[in-house]
Protein backbone atom coordinates (compact mmCIF):
# COMPACT_ATOMS: atom_id res chain seq x y z
CA UNK A 1 0.00 0.00 0.00
CA UNK A 2 3.33 2.10 0.47
CA UNK A 3 3.76 2.07 -3.23
CA UNK A 4 -0.29 3.04 -3.82
CA UNK A 5 -0.20 6.02 -1.60
CA UNK A 6 3.06 7.11 -3.06
CA UNK A 7 1.79 6.59 -6.63
CA UNK A 8 -1.43 8.77 -4.94
CA UNK A 9 0.74 11.96 -3.72
CA UNK A 10 3.13 12.02 -6.89
CA UNK A 11 2.73 15.03 -9.47
CA UNK A 12 -0.43 17.67 -9.33
CA UNK A 13 -3.36 16.64 -11.23
CA UNK A 14 -6.28 14.37 -10.02
CA UNK A 15 -5.52 10.49 -9.83
CA UNK A 16 -8.38 7.94 -11.12
CA UNK A 17 -8.67 5.12 -9.01
CA UNK A 18 -8.91 2.77 -12.08
CA UNK A 19 -5.06 3.58 -12.74
CA UNK A 20 -3.89 3.15 -9.96
CA UNK A 21 -5.75 -0.55 -9.42
CA UNK A 22 -3.85 -1.40 -12.92
CA UNK A 23 -0.62 0.30 -11.59
CA UNK A 24 -0.37 -1.78 -8.20
CA UNK A 25 -2.26 -4.97 -10.25
CA UNK A 26 -5.06 -5.00 -7.87
CA UNK A 27 -9.01 -5.26 -8.72
CA UNK A 28 -10.77 -2.15 -7.36
CA UNK A 29 -12.43 -4.17 -4.64
CA UNK A 30 -9.25 -5.65 -3.07
CA UNK A 31 -7.39 -2.35 -3.55
CA UNK A 32 -10.40 -0.42 -1.36
CA UNK A 33 -10.26 -3.59 1.16
CA UNK A 34 -6.27 -3.51 1.83
CA UNK A 35 -5.91 0.46 1.45
CA UNK A 36 -8.71 1.00 3.91
CA UNK A 37 -7.11 -1.40 6.17
CA UNK A 38 -3.49 -0.19 5.83
CA UNK A 39 -4.76 3.93 5.64
CA UNK A 40 -8.07 4.14 7.21
CA UNK A 41 -10.08 5.62 4.09
CA UNK A 42 -10.49 4.79 0.85
CA UNK A 43 -8.16 5.42 -2.14
CA UNK A 44 -10.42 8.14 -3.82
CA UNK A 45 -11.17 9.72 -0.42
CA UNK A 46 -7.17 10.01 -0.37
CA UNK A 47 -6.71 11.27 -3.32
CA UNK A 48 -8.89 14.29 -2.43
CA UNK A 49 -7.32 14.92 0.49
CA UNK A 50 -4.25 14.82 -1.26
CA UNK A 51 -5.79 17.57 -3.62
CA UNK A 52 -7.58 19.51 -1.07
CA UNK A 53 -3.89 19.65 0.97
CA UNK A 54 -1.62 20.77 -1.83
CA UNK A 55 -4.46 23.36 -2.69
CA UNK A 56 -3.92 24.88 0.83
CA UNK A 57 0.17 24.92 0.10
CA UNK A 58 -0.29 26.49 -3.30
CA UNK A 59 -3.08 29.29 -1.43
CA UNK A 60 -0.49 30.15 1.59
CA UNK A 61 2.08 30.44 -0.97
CA UNK A 62 -0.14 33.35 -2.64
CA UNK A 63 -1.79 31.56 -5.34
CA UNK A 64 -5.16 33.22 -5.87
CA UNK A 65 -8.21 30.65 -6.23
CA UNK A 66 -8.51 30.17 -9.73
CA UNK A 67 -4.21 28.96 -10.37
CA UNK A 68 -5.10 26.96 -7.00
CA UNK A 69 -8.03 24.78 -8.33
CA UNK A 70 -6.38 24.62 -11.67
CA UNK A 71 -2.72 24.00 -10.19
CA UNK A 72 -4.04 21.40 -7.81
CA UNK A 73 -6.12 18.63 -10.14
CA UNK A 74 -9.92 20.44 -9.89
CA UNK A 75 -11.47 20.99 -13.57
CA UNK A 76 -12.40 24.62 -12.47
CA UNK A 77 -12.99 26.94 -9.47
CA UNK A 78 -16.24 25.70 -8.63
CA UNK A 79 -15.24 21.98 -8.09
CA UNK A 80 -12.56 23.09 -5.87
CA UNK A 81 -15.09 25.24 -3.82
CA UNK A 82 -17.14 22.52 -3.43
CA UNK A 83 -14.29 20.21 -2.53
CA UNK A 84 -13.31 22.40 -0.13
CA UNK A 85 -16.43 22.76 1.45
CA UNK A 86 -17.59 19.17 1.63
CA UNK A 87 -14.36 18.88 3.79
CA UNK A 88 -13.96 21.68 5.90
CA UNK A 89 -17.35 22.76 6.47
CA UNK A 90 -16.34 26.30 5.08
CA UNK A 91 -15.81 27.98 1.67
CA UNK A 92 -12.12 28.45 0.80
CA UNK A 93 -12.11 32.28 1.03
CA UNK A 94 -13.65 32.16 4.81
CA UNK A 95 -11.19 29.19 5.76
CA UNK A 96 -8.27 31.41 5.02
CA UNK A 97 -9.67 34.95 6.36
CA UNK A 98 -9.37 33.34 9.49
CA UNK A 99 -6.63 33.83 12.13
CA UNK A 100 -4.91 31.12 14.08
CA UNK A 101 -5.70 31.13 17.49
CA UNK A 102 -3.14 32.36 20.08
Amino acid sequence: MAAAVAWLEQGPGAKRIDDLTRYIGLSQSALERRFRRVVGISPKKFASLVRLRRAVRLRAAGADFAAVALAAGYCDQAHFINDFRRATGRAPDAFFRQTPAD
